[in-house]
């Protein structure tokens, strides 16, 4: 297969990032002629290397590849608020909420550098996230919601301003009434303790019962 045909696949396929096994399935062959291939097209820059058996096509976006690190995971945090243009504020690092390990990384790609902090959450708290389609292909965020959650359950008071700034920006984006339900859902005391820190009166917050 040529290459134009084989990135021109991918396109159709939607894969922005894509695996080595995600090659081999168009391309078929051996696992041999499929790493030569990957090899010469990442050596003349028709695609790029971001990882050990993980490549990116041209136009591929940050968001697409920092999900690729973790991709059981999704972006939270600041990174979401400012996707979400609740926030003015470009963080430097990608945060990936996963349920399974926590651990960072650093990518290159082309003249930059992406980076990721995947943090570990509990399966109970993981929800409340979506799949959006980037540049090429898609990635996993948390709804508006959950990333103001996650930042305050993560971080606390360390960038409660962000939250507060996301809240007060959020008219028409942030539906109150789901904040209140995912914050009772996550099960902290702490986090329902902090709501108020984002302009959510006491009044407002539902009555249920909290586990520690």
């Amino acid at each position: 297969m040529r290459s134009n045909e084989f990135i021109s696949q991918l396109h159709r396929l939607e894969l922005g990032v894509f695996t080595t096994a995600d090659a081999a399935k168009v391309l078929g062959g051996s696992s041999a002629y499929v790493n030569l291939f990957l090899h010469r097209l990442a050596t003349r820059h028709e695609i790029e290397r971001i990882g050990r058996g993980i490549y990116a096509l041209k136009g591929a976006g940050r968001f697409e590849i920092a999900n690729a690190v973790e991709p059981n995971g999704y972006i939270s945090g600041v990174a979401a608020l400012f996707y979400y243009d609740l926030i003015n504020q470009d963080p430097l690092v990608i945060d990936i909420a996963s349920s399974r390990r926590s651990f960072a990384k650093e990518i290159r790609y082309r003249e930059s550098t992406i980076s990721v902090k995947v943090i570990k959450i509990s399966i109970k708290r993981f929800f409340g996230f979506k799949k959006e389609k980037g540049s090429v292909g898609y990635f996993l965020i948390a709804e508006p919601e959950k990333a103001i959650l996650d930042t305050l359950y993560i971080y606390k008071n360390r960038l409660a301003s962000y939250c507060k700034e996301a809240f007060e920006n959020g008219e028409g984006e942030i539906d109150k009434e789901r904040l209140v339900e995912y914050a009772h859902k996550m099960g902290s005391n702490m986090l329902i303790g902090m709501l108020d820190k984002i302009g959510i009166d006491a009044g407002d917050i539902h009555a249920g019962r909290i586990r520690a």
